[in-house]
């Protein structure tokens, strides 16, 4: 018995994408009417990542080029992309001046989720 009447049953699903298209266009709305402020914020998070990543670098513990997190401003990046999103920090002994650029990092990290997400939860 072939059972290709329930192929139909497959159409019923249509009626339910009206609900998800309707979502997906509110979402759209809010995403565009907030482009600028959300433009602006990945801006900021940007030079956040460039400005933290360039202040590990020149301020890294040691004069030795030997550890792996300090080699390169890249390097220093992938680093400072890890604190800023509040995954890891910084091994071993810090400096004073090392730790500070840590606790600015955590403190700005802050903002850096909080304006984007504020301003699309504000649009709902």
């Amino acid at each position: 018995p072939t059972l290709s009447y329930l192929r139909v049953l497959r159409l019923l699903r249509i009626l339910k994408t009206e609900r998800y298209a309707e979502a997906c266009a509110s979402a759209w709305r809010v995403i565009r009417f907030n482009g600028e402020i959300l433009i602006v914020a990945v801006m900021m998070c940007l030079f956040l990542l460039l400005f933290t990543s360039t202040a590990l670098y020149y301020l890294q513990p040691g004069l030795k080029h030997d550890t792996e997190d300090f080699q390169s401003i890249p390097a220093c990046m992938y680093l400072a992309l890890l604190m800023l999103t509040g995954q890891g920090v910084p091994e071993g002994q810090l400096p004073w001046y090392t730790k500070f650029i840590v606790i600015m990092t955590t403190c700005f990290s802050v903002a850096m989720f909080a304006i984007p997400s504020s301003m699309l939860t504000w649009g709902f």
